[in-house]
């Protein structure tokens, strides 16, 4: 009806028209015009209602749109034990995930990407040249879980990466032919035959080189190409290192403390009397730093920097305070070494030595401090297994008399601790730590947590969206208002004194060639007049030729034919970088 409506004479294109966009079509039938009325359907189209009811085959009805998912659906149990009639296993829970991830990454690495990546792609550049650009992997940050989820390796089985990792990477860090054989074949069993996931016959084939029954996306799609993905995977300083390993020495030394009376409370009250320090670095303790609650891992570095006061003391024996003191100082500079943010050499060998120290320490900490008390869970810990067990037994446990305190002693066979050793070669190989740390996006959650609080905490994903979006456009907003005044400023931005302003001239001589006022009262930053006059060609190379100018009237000697040397400018200074205008010369 468009095109009988869209004029009122009709060309020979628009015959074209009727035929190639509208009969032709794919959706159009020719069953719509067993009913057609032109009549009825111009009054309907000179009506003002809309053009289409449910008389006219429409039924108003709500779509539901089932939004994606990060994870797998919440009635997966209910799906397999309808299918299947029995329970899903906690292994094969962790195969689904697994596979789910690996099936995303397939997703990303489609052919078009895998062809940009191997042959590279032409864009324009900013400098208004044509590049042939080749994306590339170059590191992976990821935390714990994710790690063994993308190496497809067994958590269990991740410590012995830590242990050996260059001779790991040599073995099992390289993909080989027999590792795909190995993974297609228990994948085959598997899906074709029915064998457990983590059966005697699967993991007799993928249980001595620690693999999962996974193929990996990285390993299908890159390798081909050379690329071993198992060094992609860089050290998360944030994740092992402040809430890993320092975390798991942190609440040991508060088990100490709490086998020793009024230690607690010493602790507490040393964390308040520490004052904050600079923009957000170190912020105020809470009354319980003991207790850790809702620490996240910038309060857990916090604690770290600070914590070499507050332990001090503690202990009763002066041989058991004297290694705490000398392990926390330690693992406080080792950090300071690892989060640097510029290396050179020589910084990188005390990083080394560092590190192997940290290593003896955190060892005479467990062999020498560790034995002598007898520690057990803290409260916070007994709480929260208290209510796993509600959550399991699915009873009304109300109070804690038959829930016992586990005794808890300090482990350093972890991955965490081990992989403190890694930081040394993964610097010069892919750059400072700030690089590739896992701390930059979770930053973001404060932005986050910060609109979930102006929500009424119903609907909150749509509220927090329109918030982000609002904040978003205001930023634009300031933006471009900046803008505008900085190209103002450049347009009014002169050295002129206001007529009003006084500027007196002494007293002079009739032969003077000119005259100018001695006085200092209107300086002018050179550095700051020439930013506001960026891009102007009058004050290109503004300075060099001011201090040239001045050297040629001061040095009598230099006449205009004599170059003047880089050094001979740069032993000129101007005071403050300060020239003064002046109304009258």
């Amino acid at each position: 009806m468009h095109w009988f409506y869209s004029t009122t004479t009709k060309t020979l294109n628009d015959l074209n028209c009727l035929i190639n966009k509208v009969i032709l079509a794919p959706d159009f039938s020719a069953l719509d015009l067993l009913s057609f009325d032109a009549n009825h359907e111009a009054k309907q189209l000179d009506s003002d209602r809309l053009p289409l009811f449910a008389t006219d085959g429409l039924i108003k009805d709500k779509v539901m749109l089932h939004l994606p998912q990060t994870g797998l659906l919440d009635n997966i149990q209910d799906i397999y034990i309808k299918t299947f009639g029995s329970p899903t296993l906690k292994e094969l829970l962790t195969f689904l995930k697994c596979d789910l991830m690996q099936k995303i990454w397939k997703l990303l690495l489609d052919p078009e990407f895998m062809h940009t990546y191997e042959h590279g792609i032409v864009i324009e550049c900013a400098d208004g040249i044509f590049h042939q650009v080749y994306p590339q992997f170059f590191t992976y940050s990821a935390d714990y879980p994710e790690n063994y989820t993308e190496f497809f390796l067994q958590a269990s089985n991740l410590l012995a990466v830590a242990f050996a990792l260059d001779a790991w990477f040599s073995r099992t860090g390289v993909n080989s032919n027999q590792q795909w054989h190995d993974v297609e074949l228990v994948c085959k069993w598997i899906f074709t035959r029915g064998y457990p996931v983590s059966g005697k016959r699967v993991e007799g084939v993928i249980g001595p080189t620690s693999l999962t029954p996974n193929c990996n996306a990285f390993s299908e799609v890159l390798y081909p190409l050379g690329f071993n993905f198992y060094q992609m995977f860089v050290q998360d300083l944030m994740h092992k290192s402040e809430s890993g390993g320092w975390k798991s020495l942190f609440t040991h030394l508060v088990h100490i403390c709490h086998k020793i009376p009024g230690a607690i409370q010493k602790l507490n009250k040393r964390f308040c009397l520490v004052p904050t320090f600079g923009h957000s670095t170190i912020c105020k303790f809470s009354n319980d730093v003991s207790g850790q609650k809702k620490f996240a891992a910038r309060d857990y570095e916090d604690v770290l920097q600070c914590s070499f006061p507050c332990f001090d003391g503690l202990l009763p024996d002066s041989q058991d305070n004297k290694i705490v003191i000398d392990t926390v100082f330690t693992w406080a500079t080792w950090h300071a070494f690892a989060k640097a943010q510029m290396h050179m050499d020589s910084s990188l060998e005390v990083l080394h030595g560092v590190t192997t120290l940290l290593g003896n320490q955190l060892r005479s900490f467990s062999q020498n401090v560790c034995p002598n008390f007898c520690t057990k869970e803290l409260p916070s810990e007994t709480a929260a297994q208290v209510q796993q067990l509600i959550c399991t037994v699915k009873t009304a446990v109300t109070s804690t008399g038959g829930v016992f305190k586990l005794i808890k002693s300090f482990n350093l066979k972890t991955y965490k601790n081990h992989a403190l050793s890694n930081y040394v070669w993964c610097i010069p190989k892919f750059s400072t730590s700030d690089s590739y740390s896992t701390q930059i996006g979770e930053q973001e959650h404060h932005h986050v947590k910060l609109f979930y609080s102006h929500t009424n905490k119903r609907g909150h994903v749509k509220q927090i969206a329109m918030l982000e979006q609002r904040k978003r456009r205001l930023q634009q907003i300031l933006a471009q208002w900046i803008s505008k005044l900085k190209v103002k400023s450049k347009m009014t931005a002169s050295p002129r004194i206001s007529p009003n302003e006084r500027d007196p001239l002494p007293e002079g001589q009739p032969e003077d060639h000119y005259q100018m006022s001695l006085s200092r009262s209107y300086p002018l930053n050179l550095h700051h007049w020439l930013a506001d006059n960026d891009g102007d060609l009058a004050v290109e190379d503004f300075i060099p030729k001011l201090k040239e100018h001045i050297l040629r009237l001061l040095v009598n000697k230099i006449s205009t034919e004599d170059e003047i040397t880089s050094e001979q400018l740069s032993n000129l200074h101007i005071i403050d970088d300060h020239i003064f205008c002046h109304k009258v010369l």
